[in-house]
């Protein structure tokens, strides 16, 4: 049986869907993400479509989008994500660190964008900063 404040600590947690098609990328950033105590990776999509599935079943307030994906790309998932869930939180990824993917995610309705080189930290930093709005939605 699990203690009351358990289920509350649980709660609180910042609910996270990965979407890269790459199978190392997924799985080092779970371990990253799954050992911060406010964070939990929810589930793993190796493509746009498989995100796009997995968001409504499993309503994650952050997803972690990967731009270029087999099936749908990043941008087109991102913009049926926040059409049919608007308050989910959508955070492009890529490793290319150009403004046009920025601004890409941007217009296809995603609050953020955060490159492959760029450190753990600052990828934590914006899932905090927009996971917790989603929480207060």
């Amino acid at each position: 049986p699990t203690k009351p404040e358990e289920g509350r600590l649980r709660s609180k947690k910042i609910r996270i869907l990965l979407a890269d098609d790459h199978k190392m990328v997924r799985e080092g950033f779970c371990h990253i993400l799954n050992a911060q105590p406010d964070m939990e990776v929810a589930g793993e999509a190796e493509d746009g479509q498989q995100a796009i599935t997995l968001c409504q079943s499993l309503r994650p307030e952050v997803v972690v989008m990967d731009l270029h994906m087999p099936n749908i790309d990043g941008l087109e998932a991102t913009r049926r994500i926040k059409q049919d869930l608007p308050h989910t939180v959508v955070i492009g990824l890529s490793v290319y660190d150009f403004s046009e993917i920025a601004r890409g995610f941007k217009e296809a309705g995603a609050e953020s964008f955060v490159t492959k080189g760029g450190s753990a930290e600052s990828l934590m930093a914006v899932i905090r900063q927009y996971g917790q709005q989603g929480k207060l939605l």
